[in-house]
């Protein structure tokens, strides 16, 4: 009763006349803080359903001064990271005033900070760091800690402490020169600087970035380069307009892939396109891009303008044979013309499609229109009957005025571009319905090359029955051009003649039955004559009389004289071991011969004399 610590009971409510007051207990309240990090989709800073959690991020719990916390048994606090399910808790806190720090993902920006109420805003500053809170067991967000907050310790958990982050998007990029019309960024060609490009919703209306700042239409830098930044994810369209005058758009959606296409339609406007983190087309953003807030870009909604461009122009008979368009020669009507692309095969023309031959008109005009630039071959055929292109790129000519094509009917290669050589803005006369630029120099000429060939056939030595003959053809040129195609000479051996060979320089000959052909690609000048042609041929052992013995030659070229085409060598036919009858009286000549032998006889015999008269010295 006396004992240490014991007073006099003062309390009526306490049975005792003693009490020992120092038999104290005390009790606390283990506080919690957490809770939610998540993917801000539409960036409004609440927490909307079907937002996802972002699982990783690292949190840090500060006191208020920035310095690291400590926990009730005054053990620093560890930097956590969310699961996840986005969700993170510190336990076992003293009540304090206290900052959250969450370090920013890579690519990712903090969203707007406490738009809605404390259990579904997002606390921290675009650097991640929360203002000051106070947590205590007072405090309105403070409730009872269950089973999903986590905690080991804590009854009390303030679970208002959360951080949305959101990933700012950007779109762009490129407008160029699609030269060969394909439809896919080519290396050489370039950018088109200037052209305007607005941003659109899927309906076709303006649309506002996330700051809810409407997204005003950009123009391309001299690199070709656009780009809207700063987007929230959703559908969206581009239309690019104010083309450099006479361009259109190019093929749309050329190829697999999307980074080197084309997206425009005719009209300007792309497909409506999704823009969102997880599209294939999305990647992170570097500096060329040209963005300040965006973390992600599709790079891939891109433009390609070209001008259709065309070719002419004029098939003319060149009378005088100088290769210029001289005033007074006429048009050619019906001449084929047909466009190659350079290495020979058919071109094709902006439609995508092989360009198909024309023909030329009552003008002699001709043209192919709705063509991209390229390199190109024109080859002119079906010419009037017994003409031939005339001379190409003659002296004194222009490209304007002279003729392109070679003997074949081909023109050398030539390019077709904006602005290139002998380019210039098409007019109405030039026929074209698409084309703004024409090369109108492609001409040409036809000429009637005239030849007069000449054939001569005889008969080498005596045609003797059973035994080979041989004839000799001569094939000249009377003018007045010269014959530069293939010289055939028909050589038909009458019946009395079967053919052993056929042979002269320059010349390939073959037989069929009685018929020997031989042919030359020798070129034969005005008044020359080509290297003699023989013909062998076993005569019949039967044969007897005269051989008529007839050959033809004939050329591509207008022949003006056409009876010296063919010649006939006529031979009498002697038998084997027989002297020909010349016609002369055998009693004649045999007088004659003892004639001369008795002269002989009588100057032998004076001689004589004389040598005996001699004297001698």
């Amino acid at each position: 009763v006396d004992g240490v610590n014991m007073l006099a009971n003062e309390d009526p409510a306490i049975v005792g006349f003693k009490i020992d007051p120092t038999m104290d207990m005390g009790i606390w309240q283990p506080l919690a803080v957490g809770d939610f990090v998540w993917n801000d989709a539409n960036h409004n800073g609440i927490q909307d359903a079907g937002e996802a959690p972002i699982g990783g991020v690292t949190v840090m719990l500060l006191n208020s001064d920035g310095t690291p916390a400590v926990d009730a048994d005054g053990n620093p606090v560890a930097a956590t990271t969310t699961d996840a399910n986005g969700h993170y808790v510190f336990d076992n806190l003293f009540a304090g005033d206290y900052r959250i720090k969450f370090a920013v993902p890579a690519r990712w920006v903090v969203t707007l900070q406490m738009t809605g109420t404390e259990l579904n805003d997002s606390n921290p500053d675009s650097t991640g760091l929360t203002p000051v809170f106070t947590l205590s067991a007072a405090s309105a967000s403070v409730r009872g800690v269950v089973a999903a907050d986590g905690t080991t310790v804590a009854r009390l958990i303030d679970p208002s402490i959360d951080a949305g982050f959101w990933q700012p998007l950007a779109v762009g990029d490129y407008v160029w020169f699609d030269l060969n019309h394909n439809g896919l960024q080519d290396a050489g060609e370039k950018p088109v600087a200037g052209v305007t490009v607005e941003l659109l919703n899927s309906s076709g209306g303006s649309v506002a970035d996330a700051s809810g700042t409407p997204v005003p239409a950009a123009t391309t830098d001299a690199n070709g380069h656009y780009v809207f930044d700063n987007l929230l994810a959703g559908s969206y369209q581009v239309r690019f307009s104010n083309l450099p005058a006479g361009y259109l758009f190019t093929n749309q959606a050329s190829g697999a892939d999307r980074s080197v296409d084309s997206n425009p339609a005719g009209s300007g406007l792309t497909p409506m396109f999704t823009l969102d983190t997880a599209s294939a087309q999305v990647r992170g953003v570097v500096g060329s891009d040209g963005v300040t807030t965006a973390t992600l870009i599709d790079p891939t909604i891109d433009a390609g303008i070209w001008m259709p461009l065309a070719v002419g122009d004029y098939v003319w008979y060149d009378a005088n044979h100088n290769g210029i368009q001289d005033p007074t020669e006429l048009p050619v009507v019906g001449a084929t013309v047909t466009l190659l692309a350079a290495d020979g095969t058919p071109a094709i023309g902006g439609d995508g499609q092989p360009v198909p031959a024309t023909v030329t008109d009552a003008n002699g005009h001709y043209v192919f229109d709705n063509l991209p630039a390229g390199v190109y071959k024109i080859s002119f055929t079906t010419l009037p009957v017994g003409y031939e292109l005339t001379v190409a790129s003659a002296a004194g000519g222009t490209s304007a005025n002279d003729s392109n094509p070679d003997a074949t009917g081909m023109t050398a290669s030539f390019e077709l571009i904006v602005g290139g050589i002998d380019m210039r803005p098409t007019t109405s006369s030039d026929g074209t319905t698409v084309a703004l630029e024409i090369n109108p120099t492609i001409d040409a000429g036809v000429y009637r090359y005239t030849v007069d060939l000449a054939l001569s056939k005889t008969a080498i030595g005596t045609i003797v029955a059973g035994q080979v003959s041989t004839w000799r053809i001569v094939v000249s040129n009377n003018g007045p051009d010269a014959e530069t195609g293939t010289i055939t000479v028909v050589d038909t051996l009458p019946a009395e003649l079967t053919f052993v060979e056929a042979s002269g320089i320059g010349w390939a000959c073959t037989a069929s039955g009685q018929v020997v052909t031989c042919t030359t690609e020798t070129d034969l000048a005005p008044n020359t004559s080509l290297p003699n042609l023989t013909v062998s041929a076993k005569v019949s052992a039967g044969a007897s009389g005269e051989i008529v013995n007839g050959a033809t030659v004939s050329s591509p070229r207008l022949d003006v004289v056409q009876p010296n085409n063919a010649a006939q060598a006529k031979a009498p036919v002697v038998k084997a071991g027989a002297l020909p009858n010349t016609g002369a009286d055998i009693g004649r000549i045999v007088g004659l011969g003892a004639l001369l032998v008795a002269i002989g006889l009588v100057v032998q015999a004076t001689s004589r004399r004389r040598r005996r008269s001699v004297p001698t010295v």
